[in-house]
């Protein structure tokens, strides 16, 4: 499907975007995250402020979204383009410890399931755990528009080596998104449009099963890009 570091970018930006953001707001760490959530990636050096900034919040005894904002920020960092390989690893392990830390905490947390799903995914793949993970996020918060998009992009980089299961819930989960806001079915025309021949079928495949939920997005794509094919 989409080159790897295409799904980074995108990936990250969603999951820059979901839920609230915690305590850390209020500390140096709050412009980094603003940032991030406004889609500008932070200077590395304001990047890094940030992380030492929620990581003594930690010590003081910080919250669970406040573990998951420093969660984030190790993903953001370890996913600099300049960042070398044994210290990307290093980020994205921390980024999953501290993750799982949080939702120990606050279980239903849907945005922290799919950022440690990025994080384990980012590590090995679709293993068991980022699997596990996974199921999760669709557990705790199927239908909200930023998760249901992160987990349409991850599940058509692997839709060809997906499980039954899996793939229905990824097929349901594009349908989906066509039906209850136009801001929902935005969001899969651009997952559709940023995708290679093979995720684009995979998108419509999906949407044929319903011709009420295929004619609203074709129309909509028409709409917005007359000249796509």
């Amino acid at each position: 499907m989409a080159a790897f570091g295409l799904f980074v970018g995108g990936a990250l930006l969603v999951l820059g975007l979901l839920g609230l953001l915690g305590a850390a707001l209020a500390l140096p760490a709050g412009p980094a995250l603003i940032a991030i959530r406004e889609g500008r990636p932070p200077a590395a050096d304001r990047l890094a402020r940030a992380v030492a900034s929620a990581e003594r919040l930690q010590r003081w005894g910080g919250s669970a979204a406040s573990l998951s904002d420093l969660a984030l920020l190790k993903l953001i960092q370890a996913e600099a383009g300049d960042i070398p390989g044994p210290e990307r690893l290093q980020r994205l392990q921390e980024s999953q410890t501290i993750q799982a830390a949080s939702l120990a905490r606050a279980p239903a947390s849907t945005d922290g399931w799919a950022r440690l799903t990025f994080a384990r995914y980012a590590l090995s793949g679709l293993d068991d755990a980022s699997r596990d993970a996974l199921a999760m996020s669709f557990r705790t918060g199927r239908l909200e528009r930023a998760p249901m998009v992160f987990r349409v992009q991850l599940l058509l980089r692997e839709w060809e080596a997906l499980d039954p299961a899996l793939r229905a819930l990824g097929s349901a989960q594009i349908r989906q998104l066509t039906r209850y806001h136009a801001r929902d079915l935005d969001a899969l025309i651009d997952v559709y449009r940023a995708s290679d021949p093979a995720g684009q079928e995979a998108i419509l495949a999906a949407l044929s099963d319903s011709a009420k939920d295929r004619a609203r997005f074709e129309r909509r794509l028409r709409r917005r890009f007359p000249n796509q094919r």
